[in-house]
């Protein structure tokens, strides 16, 4: 035979006995079941009932403290594609506590062999019954070494949603920002106060808050009553440069490490407020801590503070205990946050944003500057900020029973700049124009941006400055292009006597003959009928044109008497593009259009002056006829030799409803509402 039918069959040998060595991929192994290191980890398939063995946690200061367990069985299917094991705990006073908030990530032993962590229970539960999260679906857990989690913005969360659905001004926005992320419109109800119900459920997390006041904690407890955390008054373990206070210990920075059993922290907040998540640790390979057993937020890829932690006490409860802690040293950054636990990663943390916010009062009892650093976090930062700046305006002392607060600032997201400004006679409506612009940029679903700086300035006058618009009047109904209307309106402040005020306008040389409306209001009133007239620069298309719009919502501001006349159609805006100066027909055509992407651009012309006080939310409306005729047909109506009558609306104050949605804006017009004709 010839050497090459040798060769032949030598090559398909070998090939069918490499074959024949390796699986076929029905009979490949399962990656998930890879035990990597046998020694050290026990599966879920290898536990019987009636195993037993030990558990690590801590239960005061940093020690770490054995409690004891026996599996009663596993748990099949506990979630889609994962198992649980449940387990009976013992010893550490948990016959007394039951399991405890806290204790999500224990690690838990049989044979020396960690088979996972603490993670779930039940409410309200008699005996402590836990259930654990196999260590096989922790280790599971991918790092990715090149995520990039803050290169894609989530955007138009429900917590976002919810809270500018109490902000009259900043509705429309909210909902058309959501709508984009495709949140729904249902108006989202407030959160209500957890009930602790008779099913297995993953272990709560309490949330240490220090430097807060009870109205602060109460408001977080209900804001987070469904996400899991349960805010905790506590106290601060140690200073900036990791002494401890108030006594407890003189440990240091490096005296308390995350190994399994220890406490872990993921900070929100430091500074003058410190708001932390505490749980334990359950492994540590190499510089990867894996910890809680269960999820966070399940957010994916992340960028969260990573700390030690110290434990003051355990706190017995009959719905459920929970450990009383505190954030200690920072440690490295959480990268992954997944239902089956967290993994973070040993060494640099992640920039926080620094708020500073000085508070003055105009009678100087009060001057004092308060800092604090945020960790961006779509879900907490909406309600975190809100409450911190209601929290920072009366940290000193109690507001006067009458006051109005001022506030002026900037928010920096990088190289973008975005200058602040509100007034009212309330802390909530003061901080809406700060508050507001700040959480719809961090929760944008166009781009993510970074807040890279926060400083604001509040000063609390002990009077308030509000008021409301009463008996509005004007001149005439009846004008021609270039005629003056002039509106005489009643301004009732708290505690003062009414005090009329007029404003004038004039309709524009070129005005086109018709019926217009006229609204007379305030900053809220007049911005409802800007969304009405041009409804498409409240539905912006990207991060440019959404800033633009914050920029001409802000413009309306709260102290001013505004005048506005809507008039004629001059263009239309399509695919977020306005067109201006197109024929008559033209622009019948495109405002009738049925397209989603197209809408009629209508001008108008403004004016205000500074009342000096807030307004609230009233207005009045004005249907004006513009004739060239308008004084020959007034002489007619009113007689020969008559001067300017005052006529008042023939019905009650109009709000307008803000719209629904518009078709986009243009990143090239100019996004403030100027006085003047437009």
């Amino acid at each position: 035979m010839s050497k090459l039918f040798w060769a032949g069959a030598l090559t398909l040998a070998v090939a069918l006995a490499a074959r024949a060595e390796s699986p076929s991929p029905a009979t490949q192994p399962d990656k998930a079941w890879v035990n990597p290191n046998p020694a050290r980890y026990m599966f879920e398939d290898q536990i019987k009932p009636g195993m037993k063995g030990h558990g690590l946690t801590v239960m005061r200061g940093h020690k770490i403290e054995r409690f004891k367990v026996e599996v009663i069985d596993i748990i099949r299917g506990l979630a889609p594609g994962q198992n649980g094991i449940l387990v009976r705990c013992s010893g550490l006073n948990l016959e007394h506590s039951g399991i405890i908030a806290g204790m999500s990530g224990s690690p838990v032993y049989i044979d020396g062999k960690m088979i996972g962590a603490i993670a779930f229970g039940w409410g309200l539960a008699k005996d402590p019954i836990a259930g654990i999260q196999p260590i096989r679906q922790m280790l599971n857990i991918p790092l990715n070494e090149n995520a990039k989690p803050d290169a894609v913005a989530q955007g138009g969360s429900e917590a976002t949603l919810r809270l500018t659905q109490q902000h009259p001004m900043w509705r429309a926005l909210g909902q058309n920002l959501a709508r984009r992320s495709g949140v729904s419109l249902e108006a989202p109800a407030a959160p209500k106060p957890a009930v602790a119900k008779p099913a297995l459920t993953r272990l709560a997390t309490p949330l240490m808050v220090s430097g807060a006041s009870e109205n602060l904690i109460k408001e977080l407890q209900t804001q987070f009553a469904d996400t899991g955390l349960v805010p905790v008054a506590a106290g601060v373990a140690a200073d900036g440069s990791g002494r401890a206070l108030g006594g407890l210990t003189d440990l240091k920075p490096n005296d308390i490490k995350l190994e399994p059993g220890s406490a872990i922290s993921v900070p929100i907040v430091t500074g003058d407020l410190d708001l932390s998540a505490v749980g334990t640790v359950t492994e540590v390979v190499d510089k990867k801590v894996y910890a809680f057993g269960h999820q966070f937020f399940a957010d994916g890829d992340v960028q969260l503070p990573m700390s030690t932690a110290y434990i003051y006490t355990i706190m017995p409860n009959l719905a459920q205990s929970f450990k009383m802690g505190a954030n200690f040293a920072s440690q490295g950054t959480l990268r992954v946050d997944e239902t089956t636990g967290i993994l973070g990663v040993v060494g640099d943390a992640p920039k926080l944003a620094p708020l500073t916010m000085k508070v003055t009062s105009t009678d100087g009892a009060v001057n004092r500057t308060y800092n604090y650093q945020f960790a961006a976090h779509p879900r907490l930062t909406p309600f975190i900020l809100n409450g911190v700046f209601g929290q920072t305006l009366m940290a000193q002392r109690a507001m006067p029973k009458n006051f109005t607060v001022t506030i002026d600032g900037e928010a920096t997201f990088g190289q973008r700049r975005l200058k602040l400004a509100g007034v009212g006679t309330n802390t909530a409506m003061g901080g809406v124009n700060v508050v507001m612009p700040v959480v719809m940029l961090l929760d944008n679903p166009y781009e993510n941006l970074k807040l890279t700086g926060l400083t604001l300035n509040a000063k609390i006058e002990p009077t308030n400055r509000g008021a409301q618009l009463k008996n509005v009047s004007i001149n005439r109904l009846i004008a021609a292009p270039g005629d003056e209307l002039v509106v005489t309106a009643t301004i009732e402040r708290f505690q003062k006597a009414p005090e009329d005020v007029i404003v004038k306008l004039k309709v524009p040389a070129d005005a086109v003959e018709g019926t217009y409306m006229l609204n007379v209001g305030g900053a809220t009133s007049t911005m409802f009928a800007d969304q009405l007239s041009s409804p498409h620069r409240y539905d912006p298309q990207d991060i440019d044109s959404l800033i633009k719009t914050i920029e001409r919502v802000m413009a309306f501001e709260q102290t001013k008497l505004y005048a506005r006349l809507t008039m004629d159609l001059r263009g239309a805006a399509k695919a977020g593009r306005e067109i201006k100066n197109l024929p008559p027909s033209r622009v019948a055509l495109l405002a009738s259009s049925k397209r989603g992407d197209t809408a009629p651009v209508t001008a108008y012309t403004q004016t205000s002056i500074d009342v000096n006080s807030v307004l609230d939310f009233g207005g009045e409306t004005f249907s004006i006829t513009v004739d060239r005729r308008a004084n020959e047909l007034h002489r007619d109506a009113f007689g020969q030799g008559m001067g300017p009558m005052p006529i008042r609306p023939n019905r009650p104050a109009n709000r307008p409803q803000m719209p629904n949605r518009g078709p986009g804006n243009d990143p090239h017009d100019d996004p403030m509402p100027p006085d003047g004709d437009h």
